[in-house]
């Protein structure tokens, strides 16, 4: 039931973020439309915030609750200030098709709980071990060579995110829900 409620939970997080977002900018697209896209919006701007503390050096198990708590805070007090509209009726319909969905996708979980994993591949394991380095250092912070002979196998990611500069989106989101 936890692993549920963590994702329901994620999931009015980043909507309360992205209103506040999208009743700041107040963009043409009506009411209901904003409420769709405040999840992304919420997310996109959590992980701008969570990459720059990153590249500032700051990890993300130090970053990341500070983050959620300011952007929490900025969010109420936009949503207070702009008092954007709920539509729950018009919405009603499109959140029992996500709570069905919720349920259907991670019945398992109601099981097992968090020892329960779908699928598990190597890119899994690939996103985890970027996620811990994030985690655990800042973006450009240089690996020492002992941990790249085996003490740390994280710090290897080193070289796909501040070298080769790949996208490390997913990595930051798993490392902020772990932080």
């Amino acid at each position: 039931m936890i692993p549920l409620l963590l994702v329901a939970g994620l999931f009015v997080y980043l909507s309360i973020l992205g209103q506040a977002v999208v009743s700041l900018f107040k963009p043409r697209i009506g009411i209901l439309w904003s409420w769709f896209v405040a999840p992304a919006v919420g997310l996109s701007v959590l992980l701008v915030v969570l990459t720059r503390l990153n590249v500032a050096g700051i990890p993300v198990r130090v970053a990341g609750p500070w983050a959620t708590l300011g952007l929490l805070a900025a969010s109420l007090a936009i949503l207070a200030w702009r008092r954007p509209v709920l539509p729950l009726r018009k919405m009603a319909p499109f959140l029992a098709i996500a709570a069905g969905t919720l349920v259907y996708v991670g019945w398992p979980s109601l099981r097992f709980g968090f020892n329960w994993i779908s699928y598990g591949n190597d890119d899994m394991a690939n996103y985890c071990l970027a996620a811990e380095r994030f985690l655990e250092h800042g973006y450009y912070d240089v690996p020492l060579q002992t941990d790249l002979e085996g003490r740390d196998y994280a710090q290897h990611y080193w070289f796909m995110h501040a070298l080769q500069q790949i996208r490390p989106g997913s990595e930051l989101t798993i490392s902020w829900i772990s932080s």
